[in-house]
């Protein structure tokens, strides 16, 4: 069974970010936009919130302690495969290209780059949001 979430009022979202500051800001601006937003710090954190409740979006930071986006990604489109998923990373050992590419093929719909264009953000969620109930061709 889909769910329709361009009728839902609020969606909800779960933030995955390993950085305090960045977590807190994004929870604040995707409030502001409407959401409803639950925060997680790794991967871990995120199996628990996921396993409680119901998302209609999954924010994630691709490198991360403890538990890696990537993994993440990877288990949600297993146990979620209706969960759309954007992934953003700033980089880290590898290049940050390699970390986009491995979180498209892991199976996010959209990936951006830190330091993430806000207004980009914005509008790739409620894109997302108001087409998730129809496969996204255009990544």
């Amino acid at each position: 069974m889909s769910l329709d979430h361009s009728t839902q009022a609020n969606p909800s979202v779960l933030v995955v970010e390993d950085d305090d500051q960045h977590r807190l800001f994004l929870s604040e601006l995707l409030k502001s936009e409407g959401y409803q937003v639950d925060l997680a710090k790794d991967g871990y954190e995120a199996d628990k919130a996921l396993k409680a409740q119901h998302y209609d979006l999954l924010l994630t930071d691709i490198v991360m302690p403890e538990k890696e986006g990537i993994e993440l990604i990877f288990e949600v489109q297993k146990s979620y495969p209706n969960l759309p998923i954007i992934g953003m990373s700033g980089g880290g050992a590898y290049s940050n290209l390699d970390y986009l590419d491995a979180a498209l093929t892991a199976g996010a719909k959209r990936v951006f780059a830190k330091p993430i264009d806000i207004d980009e953000l914005i509008a790739t969620i409620a894109s997302i949001l108001q087409n998730s109930s129809q496969p996204l061709t255009d990544v």
